[in-house]
C-alpha cells in the first residue's frame, strides 16, 4: 500500500479534525526487509523515517501509530513514501475518529441516577 484516499464527508460539508490510528506488523530485524518510510496525511509529512523493527523492539509484534488534528474538507489522503530497497510495509488495521464526536459525553448506562 503506498496511497489511500477514504471519503468522510460530503461536498459543502464544514471540515472537521480526525485522529488516525494505523497498526503494522514489525518483523525480525535480521530479516527486516519493510525499509523506512514517512507517513503523510492530508499531503503533509506527519512521522519521517519509520522503521517498525526498532520501534516495536522484537519481532512480530504490532507497532501503532496515531496521528491527531489532522484536518479533512472532504476526503483523507494517506500515502507512504518509502525509502531503500525493501519491499515496504503492509498495513494491518486502520481507525479514523472524527475529534468533535469522540468528544462527546458517554452514554450513562446506571439506571440509578
Amino acid at each position: 500500500l503506498r496511497a489511500l484516499r477514504i471519503s468522510l464527508l460530503d461536498e459543502g460539508s464544514e471540515p472537521a479534525f480526525y485522529t488516525v490510528r494505523m497498526g503494522f506488523l514489525a518483523k525480525d530485524r535480521s530479516t527486516d526487509d519493510q525499509g523506512v518510510f514517512d507517513v503523510l496525511l492530508q499531503g503533509k509529512t506527519v512521522e519521517e523515517n519509520v522503521k517498525l523493527s526498532v520501534d516495536s523492539g522484537k519481532a512480530d509484534r504490532a507497532v501503532m501509530k496515531e496521528y491527531t488534528g489532522i484536518k479533512v474538507q472532504t476526503d483523507l489522503d494517506i500515502r507512504f513514501n518509502l525509502s531503500g530497497a525493501g519491499e515496504g510495509m503492509r498495513v494491518q488495521c486502520l481507525e479514523i475518529i472524527r475529534e468533535d464526536q469522540a468528544m462527546r459525553r458517554p452514554l450513562d448506562l446506571n439506571p440509578f441516577n
